[in-house]
């Protein structure tokens, strides 16, 4: 028996599942993210509508006093080309811009993070002000999206789950089975009087070190992975421009890879030192 080459094959599985289990925690915030973005892409914009415009550049101020608006990111007056586009998009019409009479319309974009009642407040904040309008939201859109990103997050939230538990069970069985392959050591221990725990002690510190190595390096394989296919797969990102978008989430979850690697490593070398050291008592 080879206990240095036991030991580097132990360390290489923990390392592929803490890789494994890191990239499934990083993915599903991923995916959280994603989805927050598809659904503030279809709620969170609206299309106010100038009831009274007949002054001269009263649809210009009317856009002015808009952006001023709670928790507005962009306003923009909407040409006959852009009408259609939405109308396609929203309700699958298909108009020609030539077909549209005059516009009194202005296009908003809310910032990401606003309320459901964003739409509601622009339109209060505007009668403050004077003006008569009709804010429109896409109550069918805003529905759909919800209900799409909703079950993305939890989609992602059980895969990344089991995905954790598959390899927590893996580090903790291969930790038992070096334990086993070290079942002299233990033998000699339980032969001079070192109770079960005692010899669970001397297997579990060792194993529990090996697995937060193992951590370390399956967390930084992942966070390598993860920066390189962020930075292939947007033209614009940097280094650094990545290491900044990582948030507390991101740390958090390549913090605690290696933690949790250290404790259920210990747990199965415990479990297995345990086994060997009953069956050894049972021969002395």
């Amino acid at each position: 028996m080879n206990p240095g080459g036991s030991m580097r094959a132990v360390f290489w599985v923990m390392a592929a599942a803490c890789f494994a289990a890191a990239s499934a925690l990083l993915f599903s915030r991923a995916a959280f993210t994603m989805a927050d973005r598809w659904a503030h892409e279809a709620t969170g914009v609206a299309i106010v509508r100038i009831l009274a415009a007949d002054a001269p550049n009263a649809l210009a101020e009317a856009e002015e006093a808009i952006k001023t608006g709670p928790a507005v990111a962009r306003a923009q007056i909407v040409t006959a080309e852009r009408a259609a586009a939405l109308m396609r998009d929203w309700q699958g019409a298909q108009v020609r811009p030539s077909d549209l009479p005059p516009l009194q319309l202005v296009e908003v974009d809310f910032a990401a993070g606003a309320p459901r009642a964003a739409a509601q407040r622009l339109e209060e904040h505007l009668a403050e002000k004077g003006l008569a309008v009709q804010v429109v939201s896409p109550r069918s859109a805003e529905t759909e999206a919800a209900r799409n990103a909703q079950l993305m997050r939890l989609a992602a939230l059980i895969g990344a789950t089991f995905i954790c538990a598959m390899m927590a069970a893996v580090i903790a069985f291969s930790a038992r089975a070096l334990a086993l392959r070290r079942a002299d050591l233990i033998t000699a221990l339980t032969d001079i009087g070192a109770t079960r725990e005692r010899a669970g002690a001397e297997l579990g510190v060792e194993a529990g070190r090996l697995g937060l190595w193992a951590g370390v390096a399956g967390a930084v394989l992942a966070a390598a992975a993860g920066a390189g296919a962020v930075y292939l797969s947007t033209p614009t990102a940097t280094p650094l421009s990545i290491l900044r978008s990582a948030g507390p989430v991101e740390w958090a979850a390549l913090a605690l890879t290696p933690l949790f690697a250290a404790l259920f490593a210990s747990l199965g070398a415990r479990a297995g030192a345990g086994a060997v050291h009953a069956r050894a008592a049972r021969l002395a």
